[in-house]
This record gives C-alpha cells, sequence and structure tokens, in this order.
C-alpha cells in the first residue's frame, strides 16, 4: 500500500506524509508541529476549524487545562516552599508544543513550563473545538 499523497491546506500550507509518524505534518507556525491523522488520507474536518482560528483554539485549550490541572498541580505538585499558583500564573507556564488533528478532533500538546517536572500536557478536544479533557504525560 502506498503512502497518502501529500496536500496543501488553502491556509495553513502544505502537508508532507511522514511514513514513520504515520500522519502528514505541517506547521501551525514555524515552530508549532501540526500533525494531521486521517484513516482515509484526507484532511478531517476539525482541519479546517484550527485553520479559522488558531489562536482561539490554542487559548481554549490553555485554559481547559489550567481549569482541570491547577488544582492538581496545587494540592500535590507543588515544591518546596513554592506557593500555590494562580490561574494566570499556572497558564503563563504552558507553551504550545504541537496539535495533532485527527477525525474525532485535537489534541494539543503543551510543554509544561515544569509544573509537573517536566511532563506534557495533553489536551483533547472535538472536532468543533470543545475540549473535554486535560491530561499529565510522559
Amino acid at each position: 500500500m502506498s503512502d497518502p499523497p501529500d496536500f496543501v491546506h488553502p491556509t495553513l500550507g502544505a502537508f508532507v506524509y511522514d511514513s514513520v509518524l504515520e500522519c502528514h505534518e505541517g506547521y501551525l507556525r514555524e515552530d508549532v508541529p501540526l500533525f494531521v491523522r486521517a484513516d482515509d488520507g484526507t484532511a478531517p474536518p476539525a482541519l479546517d476549524r484550527l485553520a479559522a482560528d488558531p489562536d482561539s483554539l490554542v487559548e481554549a485549550a490553555a485554559q481547559h487545562a489550567t481549569e482541570a490541572l491547577r488544582p492538581i498541580k496545587n494540592e500535590s505538585w507543588l515544591d518546596d516552599g513554592e506557593a500555590p499558583l494562580t490561574e494566570a500564573a499556572f497558564r503563563d507556564r504552558l507553551a504550545l508544543g504541537s496539535i495533532d488533528v485527527t477525525a474525532s478532533g485535537f489534541v494539543v500538546a503543551f510543554d509544561d513550563g515544569d509544573l509537573f517536572w517536566g511532563h506534557a500536557i495533553l489536551v483533547e478536544g472535538t472536532p468543533d473545538g470543545t475540549f473535554t479533557e486535560a491530561s499529565i504525560a510522559g
């Protein structure tokens, strides 16, 4: 079976198939990888949702991560002498790492700014941009 063809999204640009990762790879910005995973080799509708307003989608993911994980940070992951974090302080430490787009939605990965000792923060969402789950990974 041959690899799916590369494609160009009208807003997000070129996506090249990576046979090792088994997905198409492009960039949201030059430093933010965007991985498109589609079983049939075509871009999922969630990609258009991302292209329409990437900043608000990323901010919604960061807000969901903050609401879901800040209590865990403040209850279980504070370093000795570290004060509990406000929402703003928690959010400021998140840095966008990458975005996976699939038929079932999004997974937005953030670098944690050492909130959880260097683990990644993954935020899952539906194709319409509603975020449903945040987790600490790696």
